[in-house]
């Protein structure tokens, strides 16, 4: 067919009698020759319109002309693909080797991107508030480097250990808050891996024992550090101190003392607990002479001349105790006094 009489009136296919009518009424208006003189395209189409009104409204050829129509679009409504069989299928879908690698491959890096990210910014974490501690320790913030190096302890990651050996430090030695510093041995012994990690933090342990006046058990942490290998100077100090001045054990505190003088004859710590020792054990002369060494060391130890005077009276060399205790007072050490009324005046 080569007109389409509905599209030549600018309608839709089997429209209705109206809309043929109104249709018609404004095409002819529009392409009327009387209206377009000069223009032969608009007569044609006025032709064309008029022709397409007489077959639509005739209705014996309007229905000859939508059968005809009706036959050359259904092929345009016919589906174009082949309907589907089932909706579901039992069968197994195959997949390459190729992709199933692919598939594997996918699995695992995403398997670990999940664990292994987390535990990467958790060890970063670690190690900023770490070097953040030390940074306020730099700066002698040591209570703000005590909340970083905690952090760094909480968040277990690369410098656990580390942190809990500075913080131990700081609390020990710089703030003498030795319950803290106990708290910070202990976390640090919670992550230790290495025996020199070990061996320190069991020395931080005896020393922050020591100051709370638990004796008893800063010796026990002090052979598990030496037991770890640690270092026999510090430990040996520490072991004559405690022996000395804690426990009472003078004959091993001289020999602490001792081990210390050989290694390092001007030790003055080392020479003062050895005349302690001596003096306890009430070898007095032999005590006088070694704070004597230390007087030699240290001209303005105040503490050691009143000792050797002490140990002088002990052994009725009153003269030579009067000008101990007149120099120890002279250096300011008050105690002295007592001794030099009762002895000197």
């Amino acid at each position: 067919m080569r007109d389409n009489y509905y599209h030549i009136l600018g309608l839709d296919n089997f429209a209705s009698q109206e809309e043929i009518k109104a249709a018609y009424r404004k095409l002819a208006k529009k392409y009327h020759p009387d209206r377009n003189p000069g223009k032969p395209d608009y007569e044609e189409k006025f032709k064309r319109v008029n022709i397409a009104h007489k077959i639509l409204t005739d209705p014996t050829k309007k229905a000859r002309f939508d059968q005809s129509l009706k036959q050359q679009i259904a092929p345009d409504n016919t589906p174009r693909y082949s309907p589907r069989k089932a909706y579901y299928t039992t069968e197994k879908r195959r997949y390459t080797p190729t992709a199933w690698m692919y598939a594997r491959v996918f699995i695992i890096a995403f398997i670990m991107a999940v664990i292994l990210i987390p535990i990467w910014l958790i060890h970063q974490s670690s190690v900023t508030s770490y070097e953040r501690g030390v940074e306020a320790v730099l700066q002698q913030n040591y209570y703000q480097s005590l909340n970083h190096f905690d952090r760094a302890i909480t968040a277990f990651g690369g410098r656990t250990v580390e942190a809990g050996i500075a913080g131990s430090q700081v609390s020990i030695y710089k703030l003498s808050n030795y319950e803290q510093g106990l708290y910070f041995a202990n976390r640090g012994l919670e992550y230790a891996e290495k025996q020199s990690e070990y061996a320190e933090l069991y020395y931080l342990k005896a020393l922050a024992y020591k100051g709370l006046g638990n004796h008893d058990e800063s010796l026990k942490s002090l052979n598990l550090a030496d037991s770890l290998h640690y270092s026999p100077d510090s430990l040996q100090l520490h072991f004559g101190l405690l022996n000395a001045f804690s426990l009472y054990e003078f004959e091993k505190g001289e020999k602490n003392f001792n081990y210390l003088i050989e290694r390092n004859i001007h030790l003055q710590t080392a020479w003062f607990g050895k005349a302690w020792c001596l003096q306890n054990r009430e070898l007095y002369k032999e005590a006088a002479t070694t704070y004597s060494k230390v007087i030699e060391l240290d001209p303005n130890h105040a503490m050691s001349y009143y000792y050797r005077g002490m140990n002088e009276i002990s052994y009725a060399d009153s003269t030579a105790a009067c000008k101990d205790f007149a120099k120890a007072l002279e250096l300011g050490y008050d105690k002295a006094e007592v001794l030099f009324r009762y002895h000197c005046e």
